[in-house]
């Protein structure tokens, strides 16, 4: 049939949602330089993989073709003719002979519950040659002019594509859910393709309509020998409305049908329409940085966060792939840690895994829905978008009865393919075409070419423009609807409760390639090679237009949500280049502090005390801030990184206490920080990611990596007690900088991101960052201990524990939250002081070198935290030796590679035991808790009474003050008791070598005077009387 009268309807309505079934397989999105749909990788900070639920959408049965007596005609023709399990893909284009079908194919995968490869299928009518990357013959046309591909859902096919010989075949799949082959899948991915296109240099492949991911069930049709056929219906350019029977009633119209090739929104004036005037600055939300008051949402102020990759956090159904109500299970976990500001990975409508593609800002993702939640349990145990909505609001409730606030991801740089506003867009329609950027890629070609990021939308002259992949579409802000548009989107979810949000990718919504800069716009540049490439890639951003954008939204937000927080991802550890962004965010992740703290800890792992990057902490944290010295100067004229005017408001020194002052300039319009009113910018400091590595294997990595990003190593067991110790006073230091201090789920048990072979800049390498929290050693999804598993379709990854998670080197959730020296804890006695203290969350910021004047003391600092009269000081060593400290009465010395917190002159919190003169030392005080009567010490290791030795605990607190010595007697050779006669809040264990009666701070360094101390001190719980203690080491005076 040659009709162009077939379909005109622009706005999509979805279909009901399908959960998520079992084993949570995900299928990903055609990407450039990818291989297939399933099997693609992203240059970008997220993988590109697909998951999750199905996002086909129908047509209004009021807009069809053919009279319902032909409908039904046709449909009993299938009944009669179909096979059993199989799936016909009916696929109609406008004006079309079978002849022209020959350029176009189906590849269709394996998508829910079982991922799997993806496989070329071809017209009936034509035959595929041997290596199936094209066929012979035409295809066969029935007469309502469509296109026919039968795929037989019970056969095993030799499916995948190679990218680089371009070629199909070398991995097996099929469309069983099961080893058994009992159960089909119940969701299959389908793409239209351009035939040629799949040999391209660029690796991108044409296709009409995206990615589109079908539910069986719903195309179901009873043939007439009592089996059951799959049947879907597609047009051109409507691929993402599928229908499970054709359409009746009268025609309409090809949308392109009278297109003249114009309708381009890039350097259309139209489309260019905003105020270009900024929005005055906003000031910081009050609730984040100050606090609302006891018995509210954050009393305090946002001190501490916790990142949660759902995917990966906690499965409460058993299907292997995280949830929200996973989470809400977990609050008490997650409170305990001291953490009172809760970030999750977007869980809006996405056709990925990780969910940075959004094709509904709306709806919640019934992946991250439960069938046991209560939501889930009222529907009979069916995930919706309903009920995962109900999950969502249910958490948030959980958590602001606690004081603790949620913020919610929200990807606004970009949207994913499958977005309403995207397909509407596409098809010309008028309200949304200006949503994104679309060049004519004929006539425009210059600038509008697949190496510049543009991708040919079918086989019109028109391209898109997407950055980070041909799935995920470039919104435009130059146009004010666009701006509109994400306003209601914000505004509709502080309503709903959310607090916040964390903001994606802020620079990158202004690239310097996707708009014409003006004369006065300063452009940061970032340019470099591809991973493992020569081939450059500008990854280049106009920061004049960028702030621009988040001033407006940030001031039209506040206007009716003054409390509302933002806090901005901007990918750059270049702290001068980020800085301007304060003024249109609350607070910026801070990757400068990132990359180079972790590199103090790896110089320390590798260098010790004899120099590299560990020399340097002083310097950088801002204990030698001379500005006469040019190299310790930023100067934005100077800087070869800019482009265009080269305007920075304001400047400072390269180290992070003018940086700071830097941030909190911009934040206000001018104004540093004071030690009556503190900052008033919110600090980003942050433990690691889901976009780059755990801050253990940065530390085991190599520090003077000069890109930040590759300097990844490889933790083993032999190493891993050290780098763990590395990476808890890393992560103790990141919290006793001003702000908000984020902690990645799993890094507070000392979780690790091994590559095992792969090299960081590989594809997929980022599921390595994302491995499943370990909540019970040796579990498995399903198990009933909340682990997850699930796999990306593609990658031929599952994510899993990687060789040291899965063994008891990193011991589990459940054994830490007992232990009151695992990592878990001693991270949780600082944090829970820094969530709940204004002068750390806000308070001004100094810093000094311990040993004011030798060679060593760079290695250490004190750092000096005050708001009003309080005063809070840490002292930190990232050396092997002790060092002295010189300007705190609570102690006069701190061992290797150790920590302290103290205020006014008592030690408040610990980390590796803290040494000082007899009468002048003091200990955690954990909670604040008293303890009095017997305490009992279990798992002491044997050798400890090898020799006669006597030990001794320095008990302080209560009435021990500041610390006294008390003989402790053993109950066997791997246990004591200590008899406190008095109340106490914490003590310190030491050993006396055999003839040793008195214990001594003070003594020679000789046998006589060796001592031992317990690695962390023993912080007493009220009615708590035994305690695990196993982790010692020696320590020379």
């Amino acid at each position: 049939m040659k009709n162009k009268k077939i379909l005109l309807y622009s706005i999509v309505f979805l279909l009901s949602i399908t959960s998520m079934s079992c084993n949570n397989s995900s299928s990903s999105s055609s990407e450039p330089n990818s291989s297939e749909p399933s099997s693609s990788s992203l240059n970008s900070n997220e993988s590109s993989s697909s998951s999750s639920s199905s996002s086909s959408s129908s047509l209004p049965d009021n807009i069809p073709v053919h009279g319902e007596k032909e409908v039904e005609d046709y449909m009993n023709e299938l009944r009669s003719n179909s096979k059993n399990n199989h799936l016909y893909v009916h696929y109609y284009r406008f004006d079309q002979t079978s002849q022209d079908y020959s350029d176009w194919d189906v590849w269709a995968w394996p998508y829910k519950p079982k991922e799997g490869e993806g496989y070329r299928f071809d017209w009936d009518g034509r035959t595929p040659n041997a290596n199936n990357i094209s066929s012979t013959g035409t295809a066969t046309l029935d007469n309502f002019g469509y296109a026919t591909v039968t795929i037989d859902l019970t056969k095993e096919y030799d499916g995948g594509w190679d990218n680089i010989y371009k070629k199909m075949g070398g991995t097996p799949t099929n469309f069983y859910a099961d080893v058994d082959k009992t159960t089909l899948n119940s969701q299959i991915g389908i793409q239209i393709v351009y035939t040629p296109s799949r040999t391209s240099s660029s690796g991108f492949w044409t296709n009409d309509g995206g990615n589109l991911y079908i539910s069986l069930e719903d195309y179901a049709l009873l043939n007439d020998d009592t089996t059951t056929s799959y049947h879907v219906f597609l047009t051109q350019d409507f691929v993402q409305s599928p229908t499970n029977r054709p359409l009746s009633g009268d025609s309409y119209q090809d949308p392109f049908e009278n297109d003249n090739g114009k309708n381009v929104t890039y350097g259309d004036k139209k489309y260019n329409d905003v105020d270009w005037t900024d929005k005055p600055l906003q000031k910081t939300s009050p609730s984040f940085l100050n606090g609302q008051g006891e018995g509210k949402v954050l009393p305090n102020g946002a001190g501490v966060g916790y990142q949660i990759m759902v995917a990966s956090f906690s499965d409460s159904d058993g299907d292997g792939f995280g949830d929200i109500y996973g989470i809400e299970q977990k609050l008490d976990y997650i409170q305990n840690l001291g953490v009172n500001v809760l970030w999750l990975t977007p869980i809006q409508m996405s056709d990925s895994y990780h969910g940075y593609d959004i094709s509904d800002y709306f709806k919640v993702d019934p992946k991250y829905g439960s069938k046991v939640s209560p939501a889930g349990i009222k529907n009979n145990g069916k995930v919706t978008q309903d009920t995962a909505k109900a999950d969502y609001k249910s958490l948030i409730d959980a958590a602001h009865s606690r004081g603790m606030a949620v913020v919610m991801d929200l990807v606004i740089n970009h949207t994913s393919t499958t977005n309403n506003w995207f397909i509407n867009s596409a098809q010309l329609q008028e309200d949304f075409r200006g949503y994104y950027q679309w060049g004519n890629h004929e006539t425009q070609s210059t600038n509008i070419s697949q190496t510049k990021f543009w991708y040919p939308y079918g086989s019109h002259v028109y391209s898109y423009y997407a950055k980070f992949g041909s799935s995920m579409p470039e919104l435009n802000y130059a146009y004010s609807d666009t701006r509109a548009a994400v306003t209601s989107v914000a505004l509709n979810w502080l309503e709903f409760g959310v607090d916040g949000f964390r903001m994606d990718a802020v620079k990158h919504i202004f690239l310097d390639e996707e708009v014409t800069r003006d004369s006065k716009d300063t452009v940061v540049l970032d340019i470099s090679n591809k991973p493992n490439s020569t081939e450059k890639q500008d990854y280049s951003s106009n920061l004049t237009k960028n702030l621009n954008f988040w001033r407006d939204l940030n001031a039209t937000v506040k206007k009716e949500y003054p409390n509302a927080f933002f806090v901005g991802e901007n990918f750059d550890g270049h702290a001068y280049h980020v800085a301007p962004y304060y003024e249109g965010f609350d607070s910026l992740f801070d990757f400068y502090s990132y990359f180079n703290l972790t590199s103090v800890a790896s110089s320390s792992y590798r260098d010790g005390s004899t120099g590299g990057y560990t020399a340097w902490l002083a310097s950088f944290l801002g204990a030698y801030d001379d500005s006469s010295l040019p190299s310790q100067q930023y100067s934005a004229s100077s800087d070869s990184n800019l482009a265009g005017a080269k305007q920075m408001k304001y400047g400072g020194n390269w180290n992070l206490k003018s940086v700071m002052e830097t941030y909190n300039k911009y934040r206000t319009g001018g104004s540093g920080s004071s030690k009556t009113d503190g900052y008033q910018m919110i600090g980003g400091q942050f433990t690691s990611n889901h976009d780059i590595a755990r801050a253990i294997n940065r530390i085991a990595g190599n520090e003077y990596d000069s890109s930040g990003l590759t300097s990844q190593g490889e933790v083993t067991k032999q190493d891993y007690n050290v780098l763990d110790s590395l990476a808890t006073l890393y992560e103790i230091t990141q919290l006793m900088l001003p702000g908000c201090t984020w902690i990645y789920y799993g890094d507070e048990l000392g979780m690790t991101g091994n590559l095992q072979g792969k090299k960081s800049t590989d594809g997929y390498a980022d599921l390595t960052y994302r491995q499943p929290m370990k909540w019970k050693q040796d579990a498995v999804a399903g198990d009933g201990s909340n682990t997850c598993g699930y796999s990306i379709s593609g990658s031929g990854a599952n994510i899993k524990w990687d060789d040291i998670n899965s063994t008891d080197t990193v011991k589990d959730a459940e054994t830490q939250v007992k232990d009151s020296s695992s990592h878990y804890n001693i991270l949780s006695s600082f944090a829970k002081v820094k969530s709940t203290t204004p002068a750390l969350i806000k308070g001004a910021y100094d810093v000094k070198a311990l040993e004011a004047g030798s060679s060593t003391g760079q290695y250490g600092v004190t750092i000096t935290r005050t708001l009003g009269n309080e005063i809070y000081k840490y002292h930190v060593n990232f050396s092997n030796s002790a060092l002295e400290v010189y300007d705190d009465s609570a102690l006069n010395s701190i061992p290797a590679r150790s920590a302290v917190l103290t205020k006014n002159g008592k030690v408040i919190a610990s980390y590796n035991g803290v040494t000082g003169t007899a009468g002048n030392n003091g200990g955690s005080s954990g909670s604040g808790d008293l303890v009095n009567g017997k305490v009992t010490i279990n798992s002491l290791p044997t050798w400890i009474t090898n020799d006669g030795c006597q030990i001794f605990a320095w008990v302080w607190g209560g009435d021990y003050g500041n610390g006294q010595w008390v003989e402790c007697t053993y109950t066997s050779t791997t246990s004591l008791e200590i008899d406190l006669a008095s109340n106490a809040t914490g003590m310190l264990l030491v050993r006396c070598v055999a003839g040793t009666t008195t214990p001594s701070w003070d003594v020679a360094d000789n046998s006589a005077g060796r001592i031992y101390n317990q690695t962390s001190d023993i912080q007493l719980v009220s009615g708590q009387t035994t305690y695990q203690c196993s982790s010692w080491k020696e320590y020379n005076k």
